[in-house]
Order: C-alpha cells, then sequence, then structure tokens
C-alpha cells in the first residue's frame, strides 16, 4: 500500500500515537479519515487538538468495524481478541503501519536498512547512521518517519524497527540487520514463536540481512545473510564492552557492505565514529558523579536480555543491580545465566513490579547473593544502595522488565535514577 493508495478511500487509524499523527496531514486525498482508541477521553488535549482542527472525529475502538484502509499505531494490540476479530474483517493488503506505508512509498528511492532486535537496535540503528554520511536515522530512535522529507538525493535511511511494527510489514528493504532474538512482549503477541515471526518478518523479506554468527541459521534459506567477517569485528574495550563492541561490529558491517555492493559513502575510519559517539540516555549510560562507586542508567533495558548484556560487561565488578517493572511473564533464564557468571556475589534492590519475584527467582537458581533490599521506586532504591554497599561497587539500574504505568515510562525512571544519583551524593537522605 501507498501513500496514492488512501485516495479517495476511508483510512482509519487505529491509535492516535506520534506516527498516526505526523500522517495525519498527509491524507490529503482521503475521502475519510477516522482515528479509533480505547479511551477518547484519555487522548492528551493538545494530541485531541490536532485532530479536531483537521475535522477527523476520535471514536472508541469498540464501536470500530473495519473502513477500506487500516493504518495500525505500533502499540495498538492487534492480537487482542477484539481487535483481531474487527481485523480479520478487513480486505487483504488493507492494513499498514505508517511506518510501512512511507517506505512503500518512498523507499525504493533509497538504500533502505531496517534495524531490528530484541535489544541493541537502538543501538545498532545509531550507530550505522553516525558512520554514513548524509543518512536519515527514523523509527524508534528517531523522528516520526512521515515528519522526513523524502530527501533529493538517494541517501541512506535507516530505520528501527519493533516487534509492533515489524507485524504488518510488507516492505522490502535493501538491508535488514537483526541484532539479537530472545523472549520479550509476549503478552502482546501472544507466545515466544509469533513474537519471533513477526520480529523477523521484515527480515526474511530483505535483500540483505546482517546478523550476528550465532543468528544465521535463522535465516538458512536466505540467498544472501551474513555475520560480521573477521576485519569488521570490533574488539571490545571500556568504552565499547563485550556486547557494545558486538552491535559496533555489526553496524560497520553493514556499512561497508552496503559501500561495496552500492557505492554507499563511509566514513573513513567508521570504529573511531563510533567509539566518539555519546553514550544513549538509558543504554548503558554511566553517570558520573565522582564517589567512590560506578553508576549506570540502563533502565532501557526493559527485558531479562537486555539486562543480561549489561551485567555481563561487569561480571568481574562487585556488583549492585536495581531491577523491577511489569511482569510480561517471559524466561528469566539470560539473566540468571549472566549472573551465574558474575566473579562476585552480587546485590540486588528490587523495585516495583517484579522486583521481587526476580530475586526469589535468582536465588532459585543458585545465584549468590550478598544483599538484598526492597524499594518503593528507584530513587529509594539508590538511597538502599548508598546505605549498604560496602568500598567500591558498580550499581547497575537495568531493570530487566518495562516501566509500571505508576513510575511514567522507561524515560520518568531514567531521570528519577540519575537526579537520585545526583543530589543524593550531596544530600543521602
Amino acid at each position: 500500500m501507498k501513500l496514492d493508495d488512501t485516495g479517495g478511500k476511508t483510512v482509519d487509524l487505529l491509535g492516535a500515537g506520534i506516527d498516526n499523527t505526523a500522517l495525519l496531514p498527509h491524507l490529503t486525498g482521503a475521502s475519510a479519515i477516522r482515528v479509533w482508541v480505547d479511551d477518547p477521553h484519555s487522548v492528551p488535549a493538545d494530541v485531541a487538538a490536532v485532530y479536531s482542527s483537521a475535522g477527523v472525529p476520535i471514536g472508541a475502538v469498540a464501536d470500530w468495524e473495519c473502513g477500506q484502509l487500516v493504518v495500525r499505531s505500533p502499540g495498538f494490540p492487534r492480537y487482542r481478541s477484539d481487535i483481531a476479530a474487527v481485523l480479520a474483517e478487513c480486505q487483504p493488503g488493507s492494513v499498514t503501519t505508517a511506518v510501512n506505508l512511507w517506505l512503500e512509498t518512498y523507499g525504493d528511492r533509497y538504500p533502505t536498512v531496517i534495524v531490528t532486535g530484541t535489544k541493541g537496535k537502538s543501538t545498532v540503528a545509531r550507530m550505522l547512521a553516525s558512520v554514513l554520511p548524509g543518512s536519515e536515522l527514523v523509527g524508534n530512535i528517531g523522528e516520526p518517519i512521515w515528519d522526513l522529507v523524502p530527501p533529493e538525493d538517494p541517501v541512506p535511511i535507516v530505520v528501527e524497527v519493533s516487534s509492533y511494527q515489524a507485524v504488518d510489514m510488507t516492505y522490502r528493504p535493501t538491508l535488514g540487520i537483526l541484532t539479537s532474538l530472545s523472549e520479550d512482549h509476549v503478552s502482546w503477541h501472544g507466545s515466544v514463536d509469533r513474537y519471533h515471526r513477526d520480529k523477523l518478518k521484515p527480515l526474511h523479506a530483505a535483500d540483505r540481512v546482517q546478523t550476528q554468527p550465532a543468528l544465521l541459521p535463522l535465516f538458512g534459506g536466505h540467498s544472501d545473510a551474513r555475520a560480521p567477517e573477521p576485519e569488521n569485528r570490533v574488539v571490545a574495550s571500556d568504552d565499547l564492552p563485550g556486547h557494545m563492541a558486538a552491535n559496533a561490529s555489526l553496524a560497520v558491517a553493514a556499512a561497508r557492505w552496503l559501500a561495496d555492493d552500492l557505492g554507499v559513502a563511509v566514513v573513513p575510519d567508521p570504529v573511531a565514529t563510533i567509539r566518539n559517539l555519546p553514550p544513549l540516555v538509558g543504554r548503558l549510560r554511566e553517570i558520573r558523579v565522582g564517589d567512590e562507586h560506578r553508576w549506570f542508567d540502563d533502565s532501557l533495558a526493559s527485558n531479562p536480555s537486555g539486562a543480561a548484556a549489561a551485567i555481563a560487561a561487569f561480571a568481574s565488578d562487585h556488583l549492585w543491580l536495581i531491577v523491577g517493572g511489569i511482569d510480561r511473564h517471559v524466561s528469566p533464564q539470560p539473566l540468571l545465566d549472566a549472573l551465574l557468571g558474575c566473579d562476585h556475589p552480587v546485590s540486588v534492590v528490587a523495585v516495583p513490579n517484579n522486583g521481587g519475584v526476580l530475586i526469589d527467582q535468582m536465588q532459585d537458581a543458585g545465584v549468590v547473593i550478598d544483599q538484598r533490599a526492597s524499594a518503593a521506586n528507584v530513587q529509594r532504591a539508590v538511597a538502599e544502595v548508598r546505605a549498604r554497599a560496602r568500598g567500591r561497587s558498580t550499581v547497575l539500574f537495568s531493570p530487566a522488565a518495562p516501566t509500571p504505568p505508576q513510575h511514567g515510562n522507561w524515560a520518568d525512571r531514567s531521570a528519577a535514577f540519575e537526579a537520585a544519583v545526583v543530589e543524593q551524593l550531596h544530600d543521602p537522605r
């Protein structure tokens, strides 16, 4: 489906998130536009005003009947029984997402790269864009794709894609990158198998696939799937610990592949460029306050695999771990394996909702825990660490679960953690 296909059609926007809101001004040819959400009264006033000024009604999804075309916001629950029942009545090929619609409309003008994975997709997408001069970075990490004016020159378009977006992808990218694959979002997709299938969908359609060596068997039937060649593997260091070096290897290998096959420009020293990137908020970013401890904000590690990668980077340190969030009913095994590989007993602070459950699972698995504590929020967790830690420690806020609604979103917890680390340095109360 391309933008021209919306002309003269009734277009249903499932959800009023940033992707669909950015798309709205471009649907000038549609005969009618309708927005459907769970609760119209919960739409923020500024967002509701955008639709109101465009004359677009916002209705309750309980009243929805499928129109001619459907554009689904990424997080809108595709497999929820009431949504799935209506989608089943839609015409084949009539359901898309804003990202897929842009790529189907404009993507063939450019070298396009879709980056996805359970963890590491934002990091790899950013690394890759940084070494491709003139490239555009959009998707989860960049600006909404419909805010991007199609470039006149054939510059690379790097798109970070979540599993929520991947399920409705039909576009065939120039290159697909899979950073990792484990369990996540099981409650949304309905099963681990479906999560994996949805996540991999756009990669199986890609002209080329770049992934880690251990994941190559997933693409056994693909005509051109590769792992980073030895000359493109980045050596781990203090500024790029093991999993970050593996991410950098994917970015470097992908950039050079595009250069070799398509003549895409690459910076002279991509590894140096990547090493000089400032850390992303919420992605293993050190908060330097000058005390005896090292504090790391890894608040975007919202699943056990993400937390495991961070723990592995500090396996030889005396580690304090702050964990807990929404229970997505995924296996904690990657987290447990990483902790079992630590050189010293670990200390853990549980925060809501499932931090205590995670610590119980650690102890049941034989993880040696030095100190165990609980806290009502990350601010209190920082206070617990300051009160209890003996000697120099590495303190890692890597929750292994998404942020509970009562604590906002990941960015809110990230900001709260950093503020607590800084403020309690001077006033530990």
